[in-house]
């Protein structure tokens, strides 16, 4: 009897302990920011199977040098994709997203704020500005799960 109890209890214990089969997201990233136009930004792992994309609105990026700070909207989003074969800038330029490499799990950022650092740089005609972006308080959720990021450094994008 003692015999069975014992095997029960480690049957028990070792299908108890399963956590699933969620990935956390591990934030290495490249330190190149690349964009498909001014306003879709997105960062890439080593292997280009990983990205977080960061879409702006068309007034994020100010035309003048001083720090704004921008909260989640419906058109300002977040998503950290993880794909089954490596990408390139040109799938998030498409007019339509390619139908591979496909995405084999999402994360969508559910509440940050974006602040974005401007430098005016007057030495080039026409003006150019360099805009710093970090998300801040990042909360990313899939399937119920949120994993909470306090600073993630974006990067460095110019404009005329």
């Amino acid at each position: 009897m003692r015999k069975m109890v014992l095997f029960f209890s480690v049957l028990l214990l070792v299908f108890s302990c399963k956590d699933g089969e969620i990935e956390v997201p591990a934030f290495t990233f490249e330190n190149t920011l690349y964009s498909c136009g001014d306003y879709t930004l997105h960062k890439r792992n080593t292997d280009n199977t990983k990205a977080i994309i960061l879409t702006l609105d068309n007034t994020d990026l100010p035309s003048a040098s001083g720090t704004v700070t921008l909260a989640a909207t419906t058109s300002r989003t977040v998503l950290y994709r993880i794909f089954d074969n490596a990408i390139t800038s040109s799938y998030f330029c498409a007019a339509v997203p390619p139908s591979s490499p496909q995405v084999v799990e999402e994360w969508q950022g559910i509440s940050f704020t974006v602040t974005v650092a401007t430098a005016e740089d007057a030495s080039t005609t026409p003006v150019s500005y360099h805009h710093t972006i970090t998300l801040n308080d990042l909360v990313l959720e899939r399937n119920g799960v949120q994993e909470v990021f306090e600073t993630f450094y974006m990067g460095v994008v110019d404009t005329q």
